[in-house]
């Protein structure tokens, strides 16, 4: 019996369910992993906000292509179910920077997405945004947006930081960003 052929055909199958589909499929692993809470046919995180199933389609949708099995769900998106993500401010340093760098760098992605309006705040557009301002200021992909995703996600992988911001939307990628500029002050 073929293991990695099971996982093989099982990951054929999750890609090709609609995103609605594995939303619903996935709620019961996201329920065991504290992640959501269900209640009276309305998603909740667990500090108390409310998810719309919509919304939840396209947090697990960002895992789709990456997950062998429906207990794989929340892995890469935990952050999006969570108040606050932790991180230390060593995290937020790419390898290549430093604290005054990245904490210039965040910043300046703090006033940027800051003047975006909220319908704005699509992937596509803060993509553009953002590779144009580093290319303008002359930095390192890498010095930009590995601080940036850290403060979104608190993890080293993810999804783009491009979708992450997308699907937290402006007010809480603001704060997240702004708790990490305090953690480099």
């Amino acid at each position: 019996f073929d293991l990695e052929r099971l996982d093989y055909v099982n990951s054929l199958y999750i890609r090709k369910l609609s995103a609605t589909d594995l939303a619903e499929k996935s709620l019961p692993f996201l329920c065991k992993k504290d992640l959501i809470t269900v209640a009276h046919n309305a998603l909740h995180t667990q500090s108390g906000r409310e998810v719309s199933r919509e919304l939840l389609a396209r947090v697990v949708g960002l895992e789709q292509e990456r997950m062998k099995h429906l207990d794989e769900v929340g892995e890469s998106t935990r952050f999006f179910f969570l108040e606050d993500v932790s991180f230390s401010a060593e995290d937020l340093i790419c390898k290549k920077s430093d604290k005054t760098k990245t904490q210039e760098a965040l910043f300046d992605v703090y006033k940027l997405l800051e003047a975006l309006e909220e319908k704005d705040f699509t992937q596509q557009n803060l993509e553009k945004v953002l590779f144009e301002d580093i290319q303008q200021k002359g930095r390192g992909n890498g010095d930009v947006l590995w601080p940036l995703r850290m403060s979104l996600t608190g993890q080293k992988a993810s999804p783009s930081p491009f979708e992450c911001l997308e699907i937290l939307g402006k007010h809480v990628s603001l704060a997240r960003i702004q708790a990490a500029l305090s953690k480099l002050s």
